[in-house]
């Protein structure tokens, strides 16, 4: 109800029906990256329009566009942009199957031309010998974060910008277009960077600062390189134990900072400080969890989430996570809440729709603290998906008829099916 609730239809509007944030009547790719394939399937040509609008509208040069007139509402840009518009371009793609988006104009030049002069952005940042991603002082270009510390040298814009320059690199291979091999070059090169950041004690990784000194800063940010290439299954397990008491795991979902870290936990950021958080991080975090293999700790941060519902009649962009309460500042409405659904869909019920049209559905162990359940009614390529969890086992049916019945630990492969 909360990612419908977004969905506004008004005359003064430039597109119908409009997607907002939520409680900001506006467009903003990261809010909206969160709930990416929920968007998808629920309005894809809505997909389109926020990401010709955001580019052609923004010009690189503000992340929120107004909903009415052709103009920016601020003129705040966040180095989180490029990585949104992948998220939201590779779902697009994968429940469509339609590339021609990459071909759109967006203010003079089509959204491939786009990505490409953000990946040029990206590299204006790069001007330590190591290549790595250096923001400076500044931490309003990241999100506004206002965490004392996190700056310069943050590692979860660089392990993001690996998956965008090898995500470059495939879309510039399709094309034939020559700057494949330079982005497959720069995303090794940074990987290789990136990794020298790694510190095996904290099982984290370190922010860097200008006069080499280092330190982890345990942020939930970092929870984004859960669903990379980036990190290796060692170091995607050391992350994932954060997930326990006195560490992440809150009443009410996440802390957005770790509760051990007493140097940069606070109130005074409701989103990213501390003791509240950014709507969408748990629910996304949650997801890559379940998608890496460790479904005790997706179940965990989901079902604490998942009690916001006894409190809050919709899902708010910044809630406290000890107590029922949103930030003052925060909208009481937010997109970013679509990610809940994927969780359960992609997580709980294990069904993965990819790019080839094929649907790959494998749900975790069975649970007893959800019980036998059924997720019924998942569209994917004009075709419907319903998924049965029994205590003995679970089964999957195509357009109402039985596919599969299977044990759990199995996954089965339903191939691209004609559409109709």
């Amino acid at each position: 109800s909360s990612l419908a609730l977004c969905r506004w239809n008004r005359e003064e509007f430039r597109n119908h029906p409009s997607w907002a944030a939520g409680g900001f009547m506006c467009l903003t790719v990261w809010d909206f990256s969160f709930a990416a394939d929920s968007l998808c399937q629920i309005d894809p040509d809505g997909v389109r329009h926020i990401i010709r609008d955001v580019l052609g509208i923004g010009q690189m040069k503000g992340s929120y566009v107004d909903l009415q007139s052709p103009r920016l509402q601020t003129w705040i840009l966040y180095i989180q942009d490029p990585f949104a518009f992948r998220d939201l371009i590779n779902s697009y793609i994968k429940i469509t199957g339609d590339l021609s988006i990459l071909e759109d104009n967006a203010g003079g030049h089509s959204v491939y031309d786009w990505l490409k002069l953000w990946a040029a952005k990206l590299d204006t940042f790069a001007h330590r010998p190591d290549g790595l991603i250096d923001m400076g002082d500044g931490n309003e270009f990241l999100l506004e974060l206002r965490t004392d510390g996190y700056d310069h040298v943050v590692p979860t814009v660089n392990g993001l910008a690996v998956e965008y320059f090898r995500w470059m690199a495939q879309l510039a291979g399709e094309r034939h277009d020559p700057d494949a091999a330079k982005y497959a070059q720069r995303a090794e090169a940074l990987n290789k960077s990136l990794q020298n950041l790694w510190n095996e004690k904290s099982g984290w990784f370190d922010n860097l600062y200008a006069d080499g000194s280092r330190e982890p800063i345990f942020t939930m940010h970092l929870f984004d390189l859960l669903g990379t290439s980036v990190v290796s299954e060692h170091q995607r397990q050391a992350i994932a134990a954060h997930f326990v008491e006195g560490d992440f795991l809150a009443p009410l979902g996440i802390y957005s900072i770790s509760k051990k870290d007493t140097v940069h936990w606070d109130r005074f950021d409701g989103d990213w400080g501390g003791g509240g958080a950014y709507i969408g991080t748990p629910l996304r975090a949650a997801r890559y969890l379940y998608e890496s293999g460790d479904p005790q700790h997706g179940w965990e941060v989901l079902k604490r989430t998942a009690r916001l519902a006894e409190h809050f009649s919709y899902m708010p962009q910044s809630p406290a996570m000890d107590e029922p309460y949103e930030w003052k500042y925060g909208g009481n409405l937010e997109v970013s809440s679509g990610a809940g659904l994927e969780a359960i869909w992609s997580g709980i019920f294990g069904l993965r729709p990819q790019s080839d049209g094929s649907l790959i559905v494998a749900p975790p162990p069975f649970n007893p603290e959800i019980g036998e359940a059924t997720l019924a009614g998942f569209r994917f390529r004009q075709h419907r998906y319903d998924v049965e969890i029994l205590s003995s086992g679970w089964r999957v049916f195509l357009d109402g008829k039985l596919w599969s019945q299977s044990e759990y630990g199995q996954q089965v492969i339903i191939p691209a099916q004609r559409t109709r």
